[in-house]
Order: structure tokens, then sequence, then C-alpha cells
């Protein structure tokens, strides 16, 4: 019997060690039971998981990942995503498109930011716990955190400033997005107010 593959960075900050696809696939593929572990994976392409597709990703930042016609999860897509930041993921010309941030996955304190779609911008058919849900539109610019079954209308114990979970302004959740500094501001209604239950 295999043992499952677990790729870990040596660097513990994920800024400092990228898996960058250069627009020429995929950035990762993932088997069943295999995990990656604080990388930054930027620039993938594909019509499922552009940046991951399967397996498990932890401490991950997820970026720049795009998805083709009819596609779904541009930044990850049939995963379980933990403390990941998953951003600036999607597409601004491709109709059809579901889950600029994620679909059919399920997430874990994970923010999911400033991603675009046709459809749930940030998460598609997914679930969601302890995790920051804003900024995230779709192709008219209109706000567009999540879409689909699974997800709609509660995340459980998520931050966001549209319908459901903790109700907060997108306006001032962040220290500063424009310079990528995803840190919740001191005094946000959702800090400390996630769940430990499993």
């Amino acid at each position: 019997k295999g043992k499952r593959l677990k790729i870990v960075a040596s660097d513990p900050n994920p800024a400092n060690t990228v898996i960058d696809a250069l627009g020429q696939g995929r950035a990762v593929t993932l088997t069943e039971g295999a995990e990656i572990i604080g990388f930054t994976i930027q620039n993938g392409i594909a019509n499922k998981g552009a940046g991951v597709y399967q397996g498990t990703v932890r401490r991950c930042i997820i970026q720049q990942n795009t998805l083709t016609y009819n596609g779904f999860g541009a930044g990850v897509c049939e995963v379980f995503a933990e403390s990941c930041l998953i951003v600036d993921n999607g597409s601004d010309d491709v109709v059809r498109s579901n889950g600029g941030g994620a679909s059919t996955s399920d997430l874990l304190n994970c923010t999911i930011v400033r991603n675009i779609a046709d459809k749930g911008a940030g998460l598609y058919d997914c679930t969601a716990k302890n995790c920051v849900i804003a900024l995230n539109t779709d192709l008219a610019g209109a706000v567009s955190d999540w879409a689909g079954d699974s997800v709609a209308p509660d995340p459980t114990d998520c931050c966001t400033p549209t319908t459901g979970g903790i109700a907060v302004d997108a306006g001032t959740l962040f220290v500063d997005p424009e310079n990528n500094d995803w840190r919740l501001r001191e005094g946000i209604a959702c800090i400390d107010a996630g769940t430990s239950d499993e």
C-alpha cells in the first residue's frame, strides 16, 4: 500500500515559495489523499481548478488563476482548503464561468476575496466554515460572493458583507486591500467569531 503524498514548502511564508504555471495549463493537480502546504500557486489556466484540482491545500496563497469557457473553480476545484488566501482568480471575459475562487470544495479558515466569475465569483457549490468571503464580483461588477445549492444562503460562521454569516462592511474589512494586505482590521466583528467545532 502506497504512502500519501505531502508536498511542504521549506519556507514558512507561502509568498516565498511559488509554483507559477505561466498560463501554460493547470498549476497543480493532486490525487486523492495528497496534500500541498505553504506555497503560492499562480497563473494556472484550465476548465476546472486552474490553480489546484483535487486533494488538500493548506496555508497557501492561490492567486491569478484563470478559467476557460464553462469552467469551474479558477482558484481551486474539488479540494479541501484550510487557512488559504484565495484572491484575484477567475476571468473577466469568459461567460459561463462558475466559482472564481472555488467550486465544489470544502473550505475552513480561508479568506476568499476579489475573485471574478459569471456565477459565484467567490464560491460555487462549496461549503465554508470560519471563512472571510468578500469583494468577489460577477462579470457585470455586481457582488457575487457565492452561488449554488451547498453555499446559499448561509455559510457557517463566516464573515461576509452579503446575506448570511456575520454581516460586515467590505469597504472597512481589511487593513490595506490595495496593497494586498488582507489581514482583518482591528475591531472587525468577525475577529474571534468563528467556531472551533469540527
